[in-house]
């Protein structure tokens, strides 16, 4: 486990470490875990205004590439520190993702 309280992605690897198959975190991932924490959790100056056009969020790429993510998490983590069901909803997932 890492240190403190919180559980990360490398907690279900084998020897604390993501495999090669696991990509990074993206460019707009990433961005919106920044606006994320800003928008939901923090007082800040930096939250957009209803003005700005860039103000709504894309989800469906967003969405995308959170799938994907975690489509090489179950791929890649150790099965014997995920629930059984984790590639079952994996698969849910991305039978979902085909209809919308």
């Amino acid at each position: 486990m890492s240190p403190g309280k919180d559980v990360l992605a490398e907690d279900f690897f084998v020897n604390g470490t993501t495999s090669s198959g696991v990509p990074a975190i993206t460019p707009a991932l990433s961005a919106a875990r920044i606006r994320a924490h800003k928008e939901l959790s923090h007082l800040t100056t930096g939250r957009r205004s209803e003005a700005d056009p860039n103000k709504p969020w894309n989800v469906r790429e967003l969405l995308r590439e959170t799938l994907e993510a975690l489509t090489a998490f179950g791929r890649h983590a150790d099965p014997s520190n995920l629930h059984r069901q984790v590639s079952e909803v994996i698969v849910l997932l991305q039978e979902r993702a085909k209809i919308a």
